[in-house]
């Protein structure tokens, strides 16, 4: 059994080591399988030629700098996305677009895991646009540690984070003050849904 010697010369590497990567540069860019721009950088908004309805994919090497914790981190707007290392498919994302009524994607920042062994092989993220205002719209691509990359979507999104859970921590609290201090109806009912408006917007 390992002793408290043994233990304590264990050297944990720290989850919060590090900063995400910026992959700007090293990119081609190609649409229906024809090359656009081998040397292509992120971020950038393409509006010649038009990409709408096509197949988009941005390829690059992953770096061969990675450890098995690694995973990237990038955002589209109004796009399903799927991407594949060399020809594995390894993240897919379609918001199950094909069954809803209303045909909005939305915003969304994507997590992808890489494996070991990931390392110098091809990345390929492949997008067809919903929308054509923002088929051309190609943002950065983070490579780094999980928790190095939550702290850059802190940085994209953390006003409007503290901004949302203020706004909730505020319904929570207008609807627990309506439901015990006021009792007449127009004005109770009236707190309540203030409430339920904060609760949405937040």
């Amino acid at each position: 059994m390992p002793t408290w010697m043994d233990v304590s010369n264990i050297e944990l590497e720290s989850i919060w080591d590090g900063e995400a990567m910026n992959l700007r540069e090293g990119w081609t860019l190609s649409a229906d399988g024809v090359v656009l721009d081998d040397d292509f950088t992120l971020p950038r908004i393409v509006k010649d030629p038009d990409l709408s309805d096509k197949r988009v994919t941005l390829s690059r090497t992953i770096p061969s700098s990675y450890t098995a914790i690694r995973s990237l981190l990038f955002r589209t707007s109004q796009k399903r996305v799927k991407v594949y290392v060399d020809d594995r498919l390894t993240y897919s994302y379609d918001a199950n677009i094909d069954n809803r009524r209303i045909k909005l994607i939305g915003l969304i920042n994507h997590f992808v895991r890489l494996e070991e062994g990931d390392q110098g092989k091809t990345l390929n993220i492949e997008m067809i646009s919903n929308m054509p205002k923002s088929s051309g719209q190609f943002h950065e691509v983070y490579f780094g540690t999980r928790t190095a990359q939550i702290r850059r979507l802190f940085n994209y999104d953390g006003f409007s984070l503290v901004v949302g859970v203020f706004l909730i921590i505020n319904s929570l609290a207008t609807a627990i003050i309506a439901s015990r201090s006021l009792r007449n109806g127009k004005i109770y009912r009236g707190t309540l849904a203030l409430s339920s408006i904060e609760l949405c917007v937040g």
